[in-house]
């Protein structure tokens, strides 16, 4: 804390000041008790306190100056200084200072004493910093929005240690989106506010809100996907479509194999569903035969699709694949020919019954649109508790052709 002494200077009204204290040629010298009054101020802005001394030794210097007789007892404790405010202060206050004489220096000392009330200006006093708990920790938001974490972590050395900071919002920091906000609350054993007065802080807030932002988030429109994004579901798709059928016949051949556009679902309000996004790519397959020529349809579905904070995407699992499988038994089995000329393929005769096997079943959990031109499909929400997206990667089997 910084002390200062502040020597008070009155302003006199009377017209016979004119003279020197020491100087004055008639009558008696003159001596302006304010002068021997120095006064101090110390704290901090608004909470300052103001003390005072009588500088007695001074004005009995100035008495042996002027050759004034005087008692040293006559002269000590003879000056009565009464304040009108000595706490609470805070810089700029005018304060009125009272001034009064006792009476034997006035009977035995031979000199005029002049003692008139007067103000003083407090000045001086130290400002209190702000102290922000949240300049000395990060808030961290991880994951894959709706599904993000907020974390805490200490950044920086804090002029109040021992901080703890705790996440105080409804979600904990759980289940975060982007848009989200988090309330962190900081605390200290004693009360924060009072260990940042005693250090001579004064604490702005212990609570603050922060927006989450920066996370990945699921994908919720297909105009989200980026061409970079289709063009490496399309790769994927076809190298999954030509890995199922391995086993086809020597004598059957592919002979097209073009990617025609996609189903984007997105999870429903209040569906709990892991899958929270599917994005069926479909591909129109032309192969020939000695059954005949086939031209059908093809999905490889992928999961989860995500936009990044740069508006990227990504898929963690991009082989955790679902596509069409089955035998010549099957209800995904296109059949031609007969006896030993007889073969199959899986898949889908046109694109309204691959949409009316496969996607519209999903229209119960999930919102449907499309890429495809010319799609007639309709999104009427059924009762099928089963969606075939549902179904592993794991219970897949390569298409035949036999």
């Amino acid at each position: 804390m910084k002390r200062i002494g502040l020597k008070a200077v009155v302003c006199l009204a009377a017209a016979g000041m004119l003279f020197a204290m020491a100087g004055c040629q008639f009558g008696k010298k003159e001596f302006d008790l304010s002068n021997y009054v120095d006064f101090n101020f110390e704290g901090y802005d608004g909470e300052g306190v103001m003390t005072y001394e009588v500088d007695y030794k001074g004005l009995m210097n100035d008495l042996e100056e002027a050759k004034v007789k005087f008692d040293k007892s006559d002269v000590k404790d003879s000056i009565k200084v009464e304040p009108e405010k000595t706490t609470g202060l805070s810089n700029g206050d005018e304060i009125k200072i009272e001034l009064d004489i006792k009476s034997k220096l006035e009977k035995n000392v031979k000199a005029t004493f002049i003692c008139e009330d007067y103000e003083i200006t407090v000045k001086g006093l130290e400002e209190r910093k702000d102290f922000d708990p949240f300049a000395y920790v990060k808030v961290i938001f991880s994951g894959v929005g709706p599904n993000g974490t907020a974390t805490l972590e200490k950044d920086g050395n804090s002029p109040i240690t021992n901080i703890s900071y705790k996440i105080t919002s409804d979600n904990r920091g759980r289940k975060l989106k982007n848009g989200d906000t988090v309330t962190v609350k900081a605390s200290v054993s004693g009360g924060l506010e009072k260990v940042c007065y005693d250090n001579g802080y004064k604490l702005t807030s212990d609570t603050k809100e922060y927006t989450v932002e920066g996370l990945d988030e699921y994908a919720t429109s297909i105009s989200q996907i980026t061409p970079a994004m289709f063009d490496e579901l399309k790769k994927q798709a076809e190298d999954t479509f030509k890995s199922s059928i391995a086993s086809w016949a020597e004598d059957s051949k592919l002979d097209s194999v073009e990617y025609v556009g996609s189903y984007f679902l997105t999870v429903k309000d209040g569906a709990n569903k892991s899958k929270k996004n599917i994005i069926y790519t479909i591909l129109h397959i032309h192969a020939t035969t000695v059954a005949g020529e086939f031209d059908y349809y093809f999905y490889v579905a992928f999961n989860n699709v995500v936009v990044k904070a740069d508006g990227s995407n990504n898929i963690y699992e991009i082989t955790d694949v679902q596509y069409p499988t089955g035998s010549e038994y099957s209800s995904t089995a296109i059949k031609q020919g007969s006896g030993k000329n007889k073969r199959y393929v899986i898949g889908y005769k046109d694109i309204d019954t691959l949409f009316n096997s496969v996607i519209r079943k999903n229209s119960q959990y999930y919102e449907i649109e499309n890429n495809i031109q010319g799609t007639t499909q309709t999104t009427e929400t059924t009762t099928a508790e089963t969606s075939a997206a549902d179904t592993s990667a794991s219970e897949t089997s390569a298409t035949e052709t036999t």
